[in-house]
């Protein structure tokens, strides 16, 4: 659920959309949100520029708009974008219904926002996939001992006692791959046949190289958008019940073309993931 401007950019999103953009919201007194993201040779992200303004309207209004929608979904995705009151909103919907909500922190100057809006949060919340930057911020919200190296021993401790908070923890690192935090073993699913989420070990992380381990700087155009692909494979694999290693391979796969593409999510990615 978003909103778009009555504008080229928005009119291009609606496009891409398809059948999807039937809950996107064109607003004539608003422009599309958009971000300049100024990068190096190697891809990597070094400043950006955004405006965010339209975000703002994603409103409880707005979302009362297509609650149906919501109330019908499997998974409820936030990123740290949306306004708290609307964000608190999303959260009371899902703990009604009892549906799990995966976060996206976004940013490290918003990473925290979701477990600032009240409890909410705590009973529906299952996945959260920051970064190793955004991961520092979370901990130290919840005073965990977090290091300033952040190198991939604090990564883990850091992750492994946010587990006490969120039951899965998604650490994306970059060229080192992507590091699972959970209690349960890498050859179970993450939700058993009841749909309940799997919490029946102790607490272990994983580590998950990169495709292949051969993302050649050379083959690298943007890394903008390789978390959410990321992400996006996951949440394919739970709903096709794959186990932990099979989520993260399709994963890891969705992110790869990220990474080899301009697009933040390139338009070959339906159709790797269908094969």
């Amino acid at each position: 659920m978003s909103i778009i401007g009555d504008d080229e950019y928005g009119k291009i999103i609606l496009e891409s959309l398809g059948a999807g953009g039937e809950i996107v919201k064109c607003m004539s007194d608003v422009d599309t949100a958009r971000i300049t993201v100024v990068m190096d040779v190697n891809g990597e992200c070094h400043f950006c520029v955004s405006e965010m303004e339209s975000f703002a309207a994603i409103t409880p209004k707005l979302i009362k708009e297509y609650q149906s929608h919501l109330e019908e979904a499997s998974f409820i995705v936030l990123d740290a974008n949306l306004e708290l009151d609307t964000m608190r909103y999303v959260l009371d919907v899902a703990s009604q219904v009892n549906i799990p909500v995966w976060y996206e922190p976004t940013d490290i100057r918003k990473a925290t926002r979701i477990f600032q809006v009240g409890p909410q949060w705590k009973n529906v919340l299952h996945f959260v996939s920051p970064n190793r930057n955004e991961l520092k911020i979370i901990g130290e919200h919840f005073n965990i001992p977090v290091s300033e190296s952040m190198d991939l021993v604090a990564t883990r401790n850091a992750a492994e006692q946010l587990i006490e908070h969120i039951p899965v923890v998604v650490t994306t690192l970059g060229a080192q791959g992507v590091l699972v935090t959970r209690k349960a073993l890498q050859n179970k699913p993450f939700y058993d046949k009841r749909g309940k989420l799997i919490a029946d070990s102790s607490v272990a992380s994983r580590l998950y190289p990169a495709v292949d381990g051969t993302e050649k700087t050379s083959e690298i155009l943007s890394v903008s958008g390789c978390g959410d692909c990321l992400t996006a494979g996951i949440i394919y694999g739970i709903h096709k019940n794959l186990d932990e290693i099979g989520c993260i391979s399709v994963a890891l796969k969705a992110a790869s073309l990220s990474l080899r593409s301009f697009d933040a999510v390139p338009r070959s990615l339906r159709d790797a993931l269908r094969r």
